[in-house]
């Protein structure tokens, strides 16, 4: 068996946070509401660096292009987001967050993180760690899964 490398609780629950997101990625369905998803688009906006195109958007959630349009509708009613004509290319329309968006997204990330330690100390950190690797197996299992499936 391989020793295991210590992890600083901070390091911790952020490994654990990204984990769980993962997980549940692989598991999304179409669809969900439009409150949850529109949480999720802001994400990754943010998470992105700045901007998205509605197709980065589709690929990352696995819906059509008018399920995000109308994601992206309730977003800039909202002072949310923008949509912006590409200067480069006019034909490309790239999403931005509005500073609101930006706070809304920061926001989100402190409430998940806290939860994210809340959980992680419930856990206790033998118990995290064991976690992660449940998490990492199953990630193997269904890496494998798709490798075989695309052969």
């Amino acid at each position: 068996m391989k020793e295991e490398k210590q992890i600083p609780d901070s390091e911790l629950v952020m490994q654990v946070q990204r984990a769980l997101e993962k997980e549940k990625r692989a598991h999304r369905g179409r669809g969900g509401d439009d409150d949850k998803c529109g949480g999720f688009v802001i994400g990754l906006i943010y998470r992105s660096g700045g901007s998205l195109n509605p197709s980065d958007i589709c690929a990352a959630m696995n819906v059509t292009m008018p399920r995000v349009t109308t994601i992206l509708n309730g977003l800039e009613e909202e002072g949310l987001v923008e949509r912006i004509i590409s200067k480069k290319d006019r034909r490309r329309t790239d999403v931005y967050l509005t500073e609101a968006g930006r706070a809304k997204a920061l926001e989100h990330r402190r409430r998940k993180t806290e939860k994210t330690a809340e959980f992680v100390e419930k856990l206790g950190p033998e118990d995290a760690q064991a976690l992660l690797r449940i998490l990492a197996a199953a990630e193997e299992l269904r890496e494998e899964k798709h490798r075989k499936k695309d052969i």
